[in-house]
């Protein structure tokens, strides 16, 4: 029954990953990051599948890491969404992302009459310290199944974990040392 409904999504649930990879659509509260360290030993599966048969969009989203850097925002390679039949009338197709994310709002997508797919733009906004993280889009339609693409997204300025190796103490007080001769800021 599944089968012959459509595609079958899922995925082994871990609540840390979460923030950096929306993965299937669920509550859109994250729950805390140690939930599925304390919760249990077993990570639970969460599966996304269709009772009954109903024609599918699809979603066709750039597969490599977008920048997310400084203004201006990056307009990146175009998303298309996809009908699997053409209609004798245009299809209007909301496409917004599940979960707050560094995206431009996306306008609707009219697919033209006689045709089975239409290219959006995708426009990623957001600071470039924003962390590095794969963002699940949803494409919807009246009458057709929800579409879910992944689009990875990287904060150029996020290079890692900041390592401080060694600081040095002043001898006392909080004052920096000052070399000899130097008045303090503000004096003469």
């Amino acid at each position: 029954l599944t089968r012959a409904a459509g595609a079958v999504r899922a995925e082994v649930y871990h609540s840390g990953r979460e923030r950096v990879g929306d993965g299937l659509t669920k509550a859109p509260a994250l729950p805390d990051p140690e939930l599925s360290v304390t919760a249990s030993d077993h990570l639970p599966l969460v599966v996304d599948m269709a009772l009954a048969s109903q024609p599918a969009l699809s979603l066709s989203l750039p597969t490599g890491p977008q920048d997310v850097g400084f203004e201006p925002p990056a307009v990146v390679p175009t998303g298309r969404v996809h009908l699997p039949a053409a209609l004798d009338a245009p299809m209007t197709v909301a496409i917004a992302p599940f979960r707050p994310a560094p995206l431009a709002l996306i306008p609707p997508v009219v697919i033209a009459a006689g045709e089975t797919s239409a290219t959006f733009p995708l426009v990623v906004a957001g600071s470039p310290f924003t962390p590095d993280r794969r963002v699940t889009l949803v494409a919807t339609a009246a009458g057709y199944r929800d579409a879910i693409g992944a689009l990875p997204t990287r904060g150029t300025g996020v290079a890692g974990p900041l390592i401080i190796s060694q600081y040095t103490e002043t001898p006392s007080g909080s004052s920096p040392i000052r070399p000899e001769g130097c008045a303090p800021m503000g004096l003469k």
